[in-house]
């Protein structure tokens, strides 16, 4: 069986952190089977379709959402995220600030990548143990040959090291048949920004329901391979849902 990743950076325009959103730079996404991936993009076009939108771009929200009430926005939000929470995250972080307070000079993704490919092989491990279960990684778009240069430099180590590791590619996340490019811009937009404020007050973050919607598959303990179910269900609730998490705006801050 062949899995796919699909993975998004968030906050990586500062190599030295100084930056606003480049204290703490993401990489990651969300790994599925390919059956999987054809369910998510008709419930993520679905989402799409029924809100108006052409596509979904975290930057890009308040462009997309023009004329929206706050409920309406977070609504929204709620819903793709019951979508994407269907399927296993995986990625990394780094708290670049720190890293640069300490006298780290070295280009600081490198690490992000490797702790990547370290979460997915620990995904396939538990979930997809089969060694014929083969993972392709496609990423977004991107003309930082430097990062380019790295990333690739690193597949190359993991692949040597673990063969499930087939190949990468790059997809437009604006294409419909790359539409999991999508959630994983929204997942890695909002693991970055709950670093952020975690470094900035310096203190753990409270838990919110949207947060418990996107990562249930982290906490449920499906057999190898079996996809967290309640796409639907999910999406019927996302009023009340956005309703009952109004302490934090999503599309915000």
């Amino acid at each position: 069986m062949s899995l796919i990743a699909y993975a998004d950076e968030s906050g990586t325009h500062d190599e030295l952190g100084l930056q606003p959103g480049s204290e703490a730079p993401v990489f990651g996404g969300f790994i599925a089977d390919q059956d999987s991936w054809i369910k998510f993009r008709w419930h993520w076009a679905s989402v799409l379709a029924k809100y108006t939108v052409p596509y979904f771009h975290y930057r890009e929200l308040s462009q997309l959402t023009t004329g929206w009430t706050q409920l309406k926005q977070d609504t929204f939000l709620f819903e793709l995220a019951a979508v994407a929470g269907a399927h296993v995250p995986v990625g990394s972080m780094i708290n670049l600030r720190s890293y640069r307070k300490s006298g780290g000079t070295d280009y600081a993704y490198q690490f992000v990548f490797e702790r990547f490919f370290a979460d997915v092989q620990l995904e396939l491990n538990s979930r997809w143990p089969k060694p014929s279960q083969t993972v392709t990684i496609i990423l977004d778009q991107n003309s930082n040959k430097k990062w380019i240069s790295h990333f690739a430099a690193t597949f190359e180590d993991w692949q040597k090291k673990d063969a499930r590791f087939k190949k990468y590619i790059f997809g437009d996340k604006k294409d419909p048949a790359h539409a999991p490019l999508q959630a994983a811009d929204l997942i890695a937009y909002r693991v970055r920004k709950r670093a952020h404020r975690r470094l900035e007050s310096g203190k753990p973050q409270e838990k919110y329901l949207f947060d418990t919607v996107l990562f249930r598959a982290i906490h449920a303990k499906p057999k190898a391979g079996q996809r967290v179910m309640g796409i639907s269900a999910l999406r019927n609730k996302a009023a009340e849902f956005a309703s009952r998490d109004r302490t934090e705006t999503f599309g915000r801050g």
